[in-house]
């Protein structure tokens, strides 16, 4: 009994080689503290705690990921000792390739218990980039052709990803690359693809536009380009 308006400190002590799991304080999951305290008491109340062995180990983002990325794993908090497969004797163990990893943790009364989590570690897509002008080794006039509809194409491969880059204009869900608006000189034109398990990659190329050449052929002139 708690007199009205006082408080209340409640100590949760788990039994030898266990851990407190989890700490429910009127219905709602607070995390598994020590110490709880109910304050201006004015009512009933109720707090209830589970405990376990097992060690549960969480990681700090999901367990499929991308190559290049370090996943940190934690087993928790509290125990004497932590020796994990790939070699790590801390709380946390940081893991970059694919497997299963398990956590062998000791308890303050010596008992020993394990915890496992697999990890898949995904490639990254290969992608390429075709040549806008590949009969004149990538070269264009300034007054040159357009290259349309460059979503869905073939020019960047697996089809489905986005382009970008100087004289690259999309409008309406497609995209086109124009050499009047990218102007003179070497232009880098990237393709940028995402895969369904999240991993993304690059390729990208250059594009030179030239400047339109006027020759004098008497009477009248001829327009040329001096690509390659």
């Amino acid at each position: 009994n708690v007199n009205q308006f006082a408080s209340q400190t409640y100590t949760i002590t788990p039994g030898n080689c266990y851990m407190i799991d989890s700490v429910i304080v009127d219905g709602n999951y607070i995390g598994n503290p020590g110490t709880y305290t109910f304050n201006n008491v004015n009512g009933p109340h109720t707090i209830y705690a589970s405990f376990r062995t097992v060690p549960i180990i969480v990681a700090d983002g999901p367990l499929s990921f991308c190559i290049g990325t370090v996943r940190n794993l934690d087993a928790g908090a509290g125990y004497a000792n932590y020796i994990w497969s790939n070699g790590a004797t801390s709380q946390i163990a940081q893991v970059s390739t694919s497997g299963t990893y398990t956590c062998t943790v000791t308890g303050g009364g010596g008992c020993t218990s394990s915890a496992s989590v697999t990890v898949v570690v995904n490639p990254l897509p290969v992608v390429s980039i075709n040549p806008f002008y590949p009969a004149d080794n990538n070269h264009v006039c300034l007054n040159g052709n357009n290259i349309n509809g460059l979503i869905g194409s073939s020019y960047g491969m697996p089809v489905g990803g986005s382009y970008s880059g100087t004289g690259v204009f999309c409008v309406f869900f497609q995209c086109y690359w124009v050499p009047s608006m990218a102007g003179l000189g070497t232009h880098t034109v990237t393709y940028s693809y995402t895969d369904s398990n999240g991993c993304s990659n690059t390729a990208s190329m250059n594009v030179v536009v030239d400047t339109p050449a006027t020759v004098n052929a008497g009477p009248s002139s001829m327009i040329l380009c001096n690509t390659l």
